[in-house]
C-alpha cells in the first residue's frame, strides 16, 4: 500500500510503552501513526495532521480524554473525527 493510500491514526495515551507497541502494530499493519502523550500533544498533532481515526486514552492527566474530545466536538458534542476510546477502567461512566 502506497503512502498516500495508508489509513492515518492518530494515537493519544500518556502511557509510553503502550504508545510504542500500539505505534508498532499499526505501522506494522500498513497504517501511518502519529502519537501524542497528551490531550494537549494530540490537539497540535491535529493543526498539521488529518487522521482517519484517533485511538484516544480516557485516563490522562491535564485535560485529559474527555477535555480532548470536548475541544475536537462541534456545538452538539459530536467529534470532528472518529474516535475509538481506549481505556484501561471498567466503567467509562467514570468519564
Amino acid at each position: 500500500m502506497s503512502d498516500k493510500q495508508k489509513k492515518r491514526v492518530l494515537l493519544i495515551d500518556d502511557d509510553t510503552s503502550l504508545l510504542v507497541t500500539l505505534t508498532d502494530f499499526l505501522k506494522f499493519e500498513g497504517y501511518e501513526v502519529t502519537a501524542a502523550a497528551s490531550g494537549e500533544a494530540g490537539l497540535v498533532r491535529l493543526r498539521e495532521y488529518t487522521p482517519d481515526l484517533i485511538i484516544l486514552d480516557m485516563g490522562m492527566p491535564g485535560m485529559g480524554g474527555v477535555g480532548f474530545l470536548r475541544a475536537i466536538s462541534d456545538e452538539r458534542g459530536k467529534p470532528k473525527h472518529p474516535v475509538l476510546v481506549l481505556t484501561a477502567r471498567a466503567n467509562m461512566a467514570e468519564f
